[in-house]
């Protein structure tokens, strides 16, 4: 038996709109009083019943409650769940995953949550604020793993803050920093080093699904328009596409591949520097070979050719490329030997093979540790498949990078 447990706010719905409307107008109905956001914010945290009993005296409080989840209520009309949230709890019902709710809102405000949005036919059991100890601390995700009848090691705790990723490996769960709803949020989350990274609902039923048969790889870092376009900059900084244009010093006339090609941030430079050949730009993700053909379009780049391939059955033919370039690709994939020899078949006899993977070391951005690649394993690899290592340079860091040759002859797959 699996489960998945999911926080509300933030990561099911934006409800918290909802819930600061209604306290400034509970407060000022009751008391007369005023309560700035900034006041407000800073007392976030707690259940409302506690948030509130700090902010009205003990005979207050009472009519003041009794005012919020009126007006709760009320400014919970028209709210909905995320796009896609609704797909992704029927496919993992569907599965027949256990879900359930970790919220740190109190019980009465969660209710009402869950009836507004429709929730309440999805959820096996609910634990709130008001049922015990708040995220960070595990205990919550504890009880409610216990009358799941789920144990720790078979479940999934998905949220939008740090507090819910401390919650659920603290409880020995896995984790899913979920960022549909926080985009900006990427940077602070991944510091918390979750299992996963969710950029949409359904990167969550995806990868849940490749962890209960066992797969680690693929979908599990899913990368879309958005996200790339927010990492250029990043990228731009540690790993400028001057440096690959300067290992592969490629010829004018070269036909080149860069296999994972994501939105063009290697492509289009190299395109460039063949000005006289072509540069097909492969990638599994059709909207990221589109947005690449847009951008080079854009920047008149006439000689690229966008194409949707696996990295492992480009489509190319065989000996028709004097190299092929694959950055920060092979970690991801379920079969990266398989890639290597595609990479063989599509090289002309004695072609480049360029690859650039991420050094087996911790650091705070990037894909998790445990599916990063040794340069000694792709070594052997490479010589597996009858390639001449030429050189490898461990950096800039956090990479690695190498030029491999392949076979002088026709390789045995072909």
């Amino acid at each position: 038996m699996k489960a998945a447990i999911f926080d509300l706010d933030g990561t099911l719905a934006e409800t918290v709109p909802a819930f600061v409307m209604a306290t400034i107008q509970a407060i000022t109905e009751v008391t007369g009083q005023t309560i700035s956001l900034q006041d407000l914010r800073s007392r976030f945290g707690p259940t409302e019943e506690e948030m509130l009993g700090g902010l009205v005296t003990a005979d207050q409080l009472p009519s003041v409650l009794a005012a919020y989840y009126r007006h709760y209520t009320e400014n919970l009309s028209g709210l909905a769940l995320y796009p896609d949230v609704t797909e992704m709890l029927e496919r993992l019902r569907a599965a027949e995953w256990r879900l359930g709710l970790l919220t740190n809102k109190g019980r009465i405000s969660t209710l009402l949550t869950v009836e507004a949005l429709g929730l309440g036919g999805f959820l096996d059991d609910i634990q709130t604020g008001t049922d015990g100890p708040s995220k960070p601390d595990p205990q919550g995700a504890q009880m409610l793993l216990g009358r799941l009848g789920v144990t720790p090691q078979a479940a999934w705790m998905i949220g939008d803050t740090p507090a819910d990723i401390a919650a659920g490996k603290a409880a020995g769960m896995h984790t899913a920093a979920a960022l549909w709803g926080r985009s900006k949020a990427e940077a602070e989350l991944a510091l918390t080093s979750p299992d996963l990274l969710a950029f949409r609902p359904q990167d969550v039923t995806a990868h849940l699904g490749q962890a209960a048969s066992g797969h680690r790889r693929g979908d599990q870092h899913h990368f879309t328009v958005e996200r790339l376009r927010r990492m250029e900059g990043r990228r731009q900084l540690l790993l400028p596409a001057e440096i690959v244009l300067d290992d592969l010093a490629p010829q004018a006339q070269w036909q080149v591949a860069d296999i994972g090609c994501g939105i063009g941030f290697l492509a289009i430079p190299l395109a460039r520097a063949v000005p006289d050949g072509v540069l097909w730009a492969v990638d599994r993700e059709p909207e990221l070979v589109e947005e690449t053909a847009r951008r080079a379009k854009e920047a008149d780049v006439l000689n690229l050719r966008p194409l949707v391939g696996d990295a492992s059955e480009t489509g190319l033919a065989d000996s028709s490329l004097d190299a092929v370039v694959i950055s920060q690709v092979l970690h991801d994939l379920d079969d990266a030997q398989a890639a290597l020899t595609e990479a063989v078949r599509i090289l002309k006899p004695q072609g480049s093979l360029y690859i650039l993977e991420w050094q087996p070391v911790a650091t705070e951005f990037g894909p998790p540790l445990e599916i990063r690649i040794p340069a000694e394993r792709l070594i052997r690899w490479l010589s597996e498949a009858q390639c001449t290592l030429l050189w490898l340079r461990s950096e800039p860091e956090p990479f690695y990078r190498l030029l491999a040759q392949a076979p002088a002859g026709a390789s045995a797959s072909r």
